[in-house]
């Protein structure tokens, strides 16, 4: 098992997509950082709240594992280099034509969820641990998917495995 640390911070930098655009770099008050050196990865608090609520929101009443799933798919865009560099930055993006990558995003299920102590506890776990999804960088449910949404997931990416209701996907080589 990996080493995890949790630890306060004062005047850590986070950059966020518009700061990156004005080439200004925000400094946030003392926050507490979850950190996976292993992974490459390192949560302020605020991070760690969107994630939860993400996972919580995309794999309600579904298994740990499921719930393990999601959080590695958002963990796996923030050390990939196409996609933004902090969880909340990840869970808010938008696609080109300004809809959410997350589908919670935009019906309102990121902001109603409770988060459970599974979901808590499913994401300590991947935060303590390495990827177990092959790398996999985005899911859709085929069951409550748009057509047009299945087939650019069907012609743009490499399908990978399936588990709680979700097909989980990369980009093809």
């Amino acid at each position: 098992q990996e080493n995890v640390e949790i630890v306060a911070q004062q005047g850590c930098y986070g950059k966020h997509e518009n700061a990156r655009q004005e080439g200004q770099t925000r400094i946030e008050p003392k926050v507490n950082v979850y950190r996976n050196a292993s992974r490459g990865i390192a949560l302020s608090q605020e991070d760690y709240n969107v994630l939860l609520r993400i996972v919580e929101a995309e794999a309600t009443g579904g298994t740990r594992k499921s719930k393990k799933m999601v959080a590695n798919v958002v963990l796996n865009r923030v050390v990939d280099s196409r996609f933004p560099n902090t969880v909340s930055e990840v869970v808010y993006q938008r696609c080109s034509d300004g809809t959410p990558q997350f589908s919670p995003i935009s019906d309102g299920r990121f902001l109603s969820v409770t988060v459970t102590d599974s979901t808590k506890k499913a994401v300590d776990q991947v935060l303590k641990g390495k990827d177990e999804t092959d790398g996999a960088l985005f899911f859709v449910n085929r069951n409550s998917a748009s057509s047009r949404s299945l087939a650019w997931f069907d012609s743009k990416l490499d399908y990978l495995f399936e588990c709680g209701g979700h097909s989980f996907y990369c980009y093809k080589d």
